[in-house]
């Protein structure tokens, strides 16, 4: 505890840590020695191949798409449905 606390164990250490520095002043000072490298995550998440869908993300997916399709307008739904039509023709 001394050593990840201040660094290195000696006489100077240890009388700081029994004696001179308080309770809150080592917490404060261990909960600064966290260690997390935040960067890390974004480095994994570049490296890494995308997810596969499972069957509640596509039901998700769906949902959230007749959703959409409730608040749509006419020209909108004509639209998409004749996009749906050339896709399917294709």
């Amino acid at each position: 505890m001394i050593k990840e606390t201040y660094g290195e164990y000696n006489l100077w250490s240890w009388l700081k840590y029994w004696y001179i520095d308080s309770v809150v002043k080592q917490t404060i000072m261990l909960l600064d020695k966290t260690r997390v490298d935040y960067d890390k995550d974004k480095e994994d998440k570049k490296d890494s191949k995308p997810k596969k869908t499972t069957a509640a993300q596509k039901e998700m997916a769906d949902f959230n798409r007749k959703l959409a399709e409730k608040y749509m307008t006419k020209e909108e739904r004509t639209e998409r449905l004749r996009e749906s039509i050339k896709k399917e023709k294709q």
